[in-house]
Parts: C-alpha cells; structure tokens; sequence
C-alpha cells in the first residue's frame, strides 16, 4: 500500500582534504551511496536534525554551515523533500557506523571517482560543482 506521506530528509556535504563524503546505503533490495543525513522529526529544526543525524549514524560532530538547495524525489514509493546544507566538521574524525541501520559503509571520494558510482538521487553534475568551489543554488526535481 502506497503511504501518501511526504517526507523531509537533510543532508550534507562534508569535505575532508578535497573528498566528499558518502554513505553507502542499503535500501530496497539495493545498494547505492547517498550524502549523510536523514529525516527531520517534528518540532526539529533542519539544521538540528542534520547535526542529530551525522552524530547518530556516523558519530560525527559537525557545525551545519550554509543552505545550498533542495531537491524533491518522487519514485513509486516515495515522495521525499531534501534540504542540502554544507557542514564543517568540529569534532574528532572518528566515524562509527550507527548498528542496525541502513548504512553499509562510508567512503570520502575524489571528484575522479564520482561519476563511477550509483547515487541516488543522481546529483553527479552537483556534486561535480562543489568540488570547484561552486555551490548549487537552486530547486530540482526527479521522477521515476
């Protein structure tokens, strides 16, 4: 049964000595790579929910910078809005993954290695923006 819920979901970017950081993520029957992040619960805001999950899933500590964009992904069984924030981290680079969830692994990517990975959404021609510094401003939307 469809659940006609829409969902709001943060991320981030988060570079380390000019790579990206990914989450390898383990969701219906497959495996791609996403940018950190996660829902935002009620009465949250973005910026706390992003925070909440870099520590949760990766125990990261990190300041959450600047807005960039958002997106909305609508597949089959899914309607999300996605909020994209740039972040600094503050604390100690010491990445545990959270037990039990969907994440499979973590990698920091070279621009090089971007285009010869799944990700979903596909934000490839974004991701190869910020690593020259420039940022994405703006609204995108992807359908099945």
């Amino acid at each position: 049964m469809l659940k006609e819920k829409i969902k709001i979901r943060v991320a981030g970017f988060l570079f380390i000595n000019k790579k990206l950081l990914l989450v390898e993520h383990h969701k219906e029957k497959s495996l791609h790579w996403v940018l950190p992040g996660g829902g935002v619960e009620f009465h949250e805001t973005a910026k706390t929910a992003l925070k909440r999950e870099l520590k949760e899933e990766l125990n990261l500590e990190v300041r959450v910078d600047d807005f960039l964009f958002v997106d909305e992904v609508i597949w089959e069984n899914r309607h999300n809005i996605d909020l994209y924030f740039s972040m600094s981290l503050t604390g100690p680079l010491k990445i545990k993954l959270e037990e039990g969830s969907a994440l499979n692994g973590y990698k920091f990517f070279s621009q090089n290695d971007i285009p010869a990975i799944i990700l979903k959404p596909d934000l490839k021609d974004i991701i190869m923006q910020t690593f020259e510094n420039n940022f994405y401003k703006g609204f995108k939307t992807y359908e099945n």
